[in-house]
């Protein structure tokens, strides 16, 4: 009978537990709450908040997170879609600059060829000056057609671009 008495008595008042209890929320927003510190996340144990829990109606939980502002993927895929336009647009600019001076050289040398031709067929007291001008004119050109050969192996540049620079820069013949 005693031992009844004895439970009936245990049964009626409550045990009362002090415990200390570990509150954080990790990256996800996800809300821990342990009486052991060590079996929280490793990225909460700095931040946790230690909350006694003598008194269970006054929790206190670490407040949920403001999510971060969703990055619209619709809008980050069309900002990349119009700085590749944009590279590539520069590139084309680049290609057309390139035949461009190559166009340029090619027509140097054949005016200097000319230029030549004509002094030596119609020699005068300039034509001295004149051959000596146009020499030095091709020899321009010549050294700018091995540095745009050396530019066009270095870049980037289309197949196309590159046959036609080629095509144009073999105008200028080697002396």
């Amino acid at each position: 009978m005693r031992i009844l008495i004895l439970m009936v008595v245990m049964c009626t008042f409550p045990l009362v537990a002090v415990a200390t209890l570990y509150t954080c929320r990790d990256s996800e927003g996800r809300l821990h709450v342990t009486d052991n510190l060590q079996s929280l996340p490793d990225e909460c144990r700095s931040g946790a908040r230690q909350v006694e829990a003598t008194d269970p109606d006054n929790l206190q939980f670490v407040p949920e997170r403001t999510p971060a502002p969703a990055v619209d993927s619709r809008s980050e895929f069309q900002r990349q879609l119009l700085e590749q336009q944009r590279r590539q647009q520069e590139q084309d600019k680049r290609e057309e600059q390139m035949i461009q001076e190559a166009r340029g050289l090619a027509e140097r040398f054949k005016q200097a060829q000319q230029d030549r031709r004509n002094a030596i067929r119609r020699w005068s007291a300039d034509s001295r000056r004149t051959i000596e001008q146009a020499a030095d004119d091709m020899a321009a050109a010549r050294s700018g057609k091995q540095r745009m050969l050396i530019n066009l192996e270095q870049q980037r540049v289309s197949t196309g671009t590159a046959e036609q620079v080629r095509a144009l820069l073999e105008q200028i013949s080697e002396p």
